[in-house]
């Protein structure tokens, strides 16, 4: 499935993923904290604590962070309101888990710009 805005293919989580409130796909594929950084600071993301970065999704009032260690992204959750509350990934729009597996995908190099 492509979206004409994106002009790309659809990244979508497996049932599993969907279902859940974390994500850990990319735990084992590492290259490296700062091309990581590099790569989802290209992406829009921005650093919250030592290793662990975010993005603000404002189509779903959500923001994506993941731990990053080892060179990987280890732990990756969605949380939104003022208390911080872990997200299950389908509660969101299809094209905002799209992004946030793009922006992971791109900063491990398995997709091209």
């Amino acid at each position: 499935m492509r979206f004409t805005q994106l002009d790309r293919p659809l990244f979508a989580l497996t049932p599993a993923e969907a279902s859940a409130d974390r994500l850990d796909r990319y735990a084992k594929r590492r290259v490296g904290f700062a091309r990581l950084v590099q790569r989802l600071v290209s992406r829009g993301w921005y650093q919250m604590e030592e290793s662990g970065y975010q993005r603000d999704f404002v189509r779903d009032d959500v923001i994506a962070h993941v731990n990053l260690y080892a060179g990987a992204a280890c732990d990756v959750y969605l949380r939104r309101g003022r208390f911080w509350k872990d997200r299950q990934f389908d509660m969101h729009h299809p094209v905002t888990i799209s992004e946030i597996l793009y922006d992971l995908d791109f900063a491990h190099g398995l997709v091209a710009k």
